[in-house]
């Protein structure tokens, strides 16, 4: 049994790497597009659908042909961040323990590149830590002596994702160290990092400025974009 399970696993591997990132990013598209379809465009709160976009990118990321320390943490990123989602549609779990996954995804992706940073950009830096500042005091301001440990928790989380943009900025900027990145793939991370802080700023902003179900479906929508995106960047420099 264990050598059957070997054989179908190493013969998805090949069909997937001779499928190419198009038709991968299709079925990711098409499995996205059932969840917004059972879940009534992402209004209805269904953890395991809603997380199902995610684990089914950790899987695609394992059948990929991606150097083995990029894919393991290419792959923990996508089942952190599938397990996040999880619990940020859960009644029962709280959103600080939420956010502890984001910060997982990111920084578990961004050890999946890191070794590629030639330079560290100054610009890149100032703008995050000023958005960083800005949106801080936007939502946090009067809330941090009342529930500081959430906080935290959700400072923390935009932070990461902050980090994040500054880290894939840095590359798509400057190159990597041995003059072998791939630059549209470093654009492609960047836009994906980008968004990436897009969607965890809107869900902290809807969860403690205004609630809309716009708000909520372009979170949604945006963190499935972005997954997908840095997905595809990884696929394509590793």
């Amino acid at each position: 049994m264990p050598n059957a399970v070997v054989r179908m696993f190493n013969t998805l591997k090949l069909k997937m790497s001779a499928t190419g990132p198009a038709r991968v990013l299709a079925c990711y598209g098409g499995i996205t597009y059932l969840v917004y379809l059972e879940t009534s465009g992402f209004s209805r709160m269904s953890p395991l659908l809603s997380s199902l976009p995610m684990m089914s990118l950790s899987v695609f990321t394992l059948l990929t042909s991606m150097q083995s320390n990029a894919k393991i943490f290419t792959t923990g990123a996508f089942i952190s961040s599938a397990l996040a989602i999880y619990l940020q549609t859960s009644a029962w779990a709280p959103v600080s323990f939420a956010s502890l996954f984001v910060i997982g995804r990111n920084l578990l992706y961004f050890l999946s590149f890191n070794h590629l940073i030639r330079e560290w950009s100054f610009p890149i830096g100032v703008m995050s830590g000023l958005y960083l500042a800005f949106f801080t005091v936007v939502c946090f301001a009067d809330l941090l002596f009342s529930i500081p440990t959430l906080v935290c928790c959700l400072f923390l989380a935009v932070a990461s994702a902050s980090f994040l943009v500054l880290a894939s900025g840095s590359l798509a900027q400057s190159g990597s160290l041995d003059d072998t990145s791939n630059s549209q793939a470093s654009f492609i991370r960047f836009v994906g990092a980008v968004m990436e802080t897009a969607c965890v700023s809107m869900f902290i902003y809807s969860a403690f400025a205004r609630r809309s179900e716009t708000t909520l479906f372009m979170y949604r929508l945006c963190e499935y974009i972005a997954q997908g995106l840095l997905f595809l960047a990884n696929e394509r420099e590793f």
